[in-house]
Order: structure tokens, then sequence, then C-alpha cells
């Protein structure tokens, strides 16, 4: 019976709740390397004063890592049709949620 039972005995529930989060809060649509579209949390924040006149903004996405497999700083993520790279590396808390800093991909 031991070795039917998972080693994180609240891994089901913290992946119930990953999904419900998702479900409920996810106000963009994002895509993994032309994967199945999945929801993430986007924001998109001013970083002065004046806002993006003046400080620019940091934009960051939420999202679970099992949508994603291997994404990592370098990568690029599809949100809303708009190409983003992940500026920094990629550290997941015990639930498998991440929340990504991204910067623009410029294009020639």
């Amino acid at each position: 019976m031991a070795a039917a039972m998972t080693r994180n005995p609240f891994a089901r529930i913290a992946q119930r709740i990953g999904a419900t989060v998702e479900r409920r809060l996810a106000n963009a649509v994002a895509t993994w390397q032309g994967g199945d579209p999945f929801g993430v949390l986007f924001e998109r924040r001013a970083l002065g004063v004046l806002g993006d006149a003046v400080g620019g903004h940091v934009v960051s996405c939420g999202l679970q890592l099992l949508h994603a497999p291997g994404i990592c700083q370098g990568a690029i993520l599809e949100i809303d049709g708009v190409a983003w790279r992940v500026t920094e590396p990629v550290q997941p808390d015990e639930s498998g949620w991440a929340t990504l800093s991204l910067g623009e991909v410029i294009h020639d």
C-alpha cells in the first residue's frame, strides 16, 4: 500500500488548486512550442512614477509549468499572439507554479 501512495500527500490538492486558479484568474492565453493554449496570469507594471514615459515597465506571467515543460531563461513564450522572451531563471514553487519575468522579442 505504501508504494501506491505519493511522496507528497498534498500533491493532488496542489494540482487541483492550480487548475482552479488558472481557470478563474487567467487573463491571457499562452502557447508553448506550438502546443495547446493555456491560461496565464499576465501582468505589465509601470516602473517609474510617470509610467512607461520615464521608467519603462516590468512584464511577467504566472503559469503552471506542466503546460510549458522545459521552459527556461531565454525561451520564447507566446502570449495573446505576442512573442515574449523569458529574461530570468525559472524558479517554480512547491505546487509547480512559476512567475516568469518577460522581455519583448525584437525582430530585425
